[in-house]
């Protein structure tokens, strides 16, 4: 090729690998390029050499670290670094004088963003941002309105129609979803993508400032939290509460069949109810339970300190006692002796025993009930005389 050697007037660099041999290649294929064109500007897909449109493409990205030797080449051959210049930019009195003379031809203000006049379409949008924001000063804003700007697009353009009928969509679609669960809170795992994501954008929209105020109205009038977290809050008060009156309804028919709301723990299908009656008992201890739970459970008599009233725990104490020492009574009446064996069939009345030997030496065994174990035998504490040889 021709101008293959090194025929510049600054020296070849020390450093010649492959690398720098393939880039002036490239470089040659620029030069005839040049000397054809008369300028540098090859373009990015030129369909006779698209490797060196790309190749000159890449050196402009690459200027600020290309080597020395590499720069000094592309500035003798006069390459052009940048092949766009930047458009001179406007005051606002020119760019408000070229929207004048706009409404003038057409009759409106409504400049479409991407056209021929697309500077103006431009600036025409960022006025209305700036309004929203309070950026703009009561001079301009009067010689804005005076020329019948609208500050709002509505109806200007069919893509901007699209997206207010998809606000609108969205938004009766969040109406549906309160009336279904009572609160506006779409979260992440919700089916409905679309709308959790909707949800969001208007939170980040009012963040922002970027809301438009007849929608915050809507959303408002709707109960709709902008807070986030508040909202998974006031979402699970309102599932629990849904819950909370469903057990209760359960409890309601439960007292009506057997006229008190006293659930064993252990009575089959119902012991889910019978915890959530304990859980109930523990939260009114710790002021958890609104006023209207408070209310319902007292209409149907629930007895908030059945566990810890003294009367009823001394009466349950007493009757699991006689039962238990009942069972003694009956061991000795069948075989004439305390000495309980140490098997399975025996092992809770072995148990028991022992727990009575026990509280009595730390003095927390009540006197009638040491009273009617010595009635039957007053060795009873010796436990030799409760176990078999």
């Amino acid at each position: 090729m021709e101008d293959k050697e090194w025929t510049y007037p600054f020296d070849k660099p020390y450093s010649w690998d492959w690398r720098d041999e393939h880039w002036y290649m490239r470089y040659l294929e620029l030069k005839a390029y040049k000397k054809i064109h008369g300028d540098c500007r090859v373009p990015y897909n030129w369909s006779s050499n698209k490797s060196l449109g790309i190749w000159v493409s890449e050196q402009r990205v690459k200027r600020e670290k290309m080597v020395s030797w590499r720069r000094e080449l592309l500035d003798w051959l006069g390459f052009t670094w940048r092949i766009f210049k930047m458009p001179k930019r406007l005051s606002w009195q020119e760019m408000y004088n070229n929207l004048c003379d706009f409404k003038e031809k057409q009759g409106h203000c409504n400049v479409p963003a991407k056209d021929q006049l697309k500077y103006l379409g431009s600036w025409v949008s960022a006025q209305r941002g700036k309004y929203k924001k309070g950026l703009l000063s009561q001079r301009q804003i009067n010689l804005l309105e005076q020329v019948g700007f609208e500050w709002s697009r509505a109806n200007t353009n069919p893509l901007q129609e699209r997206y207010i009928n998809l606000w609108e969509r969205r938004f009766n679609e969040l109406k549906t979803f309160k009336s279904l669960y009572g609160h506006c809170h779409v979260g992440r795992s919700y089916e409905n993508k679309q709308l959790a994501g909707w949800v969001a954008s208007q939170r980040r929209g009012f963040k922002e400032k970027t809301l438009l105020p007849e929608r915050r109205e809507k959303l408002d009038a709707l109960g709709f939290h902008w807070d986030g977290s508040k909202s998974r809050e006031y979402a699970m008060k309102q599932r629990y509460d849904k819950q909370w009156l469903k057990n209760f309804a359960l409890l309601q028919r439960f007292q009506q069949k057997n006229g008190h709301c006293v659930i064993p723990f252990n009575q089959k299908g119902l012991e889910a109810l019978s915890w959530w009656v304990s859980s109930q008992r523990g939260a009114f201890r710790k002021n958890k339970l609104s006023s209207d739970q408070v209310k319902l459970l007292n209409s149907i008599g629930f007895d908030w300190d059945r566990r810890h009233k003294p009367g009823n725990r001394q009466a349950f104490i007493k009757k699991r006692w006689m039962m238990r020492y009942q069972h003694l009574v009956d061991f000795k009446n069948t075989y004439g002796n305390f000495r309980v064996p140490d098997n399975k069939e025996f092992a809770a009345l072995r148990s028991w025993l022992f727990t009575q030997r026990l509280r009595f030496r730390r003095g927390q065994l009540a006197q009638h009930f040491i009273d009617l174990l010595e009635e039957l035998d007053p060795a009873w504490k010796v436990p030799s005389t409760l176990s078999s040889k």
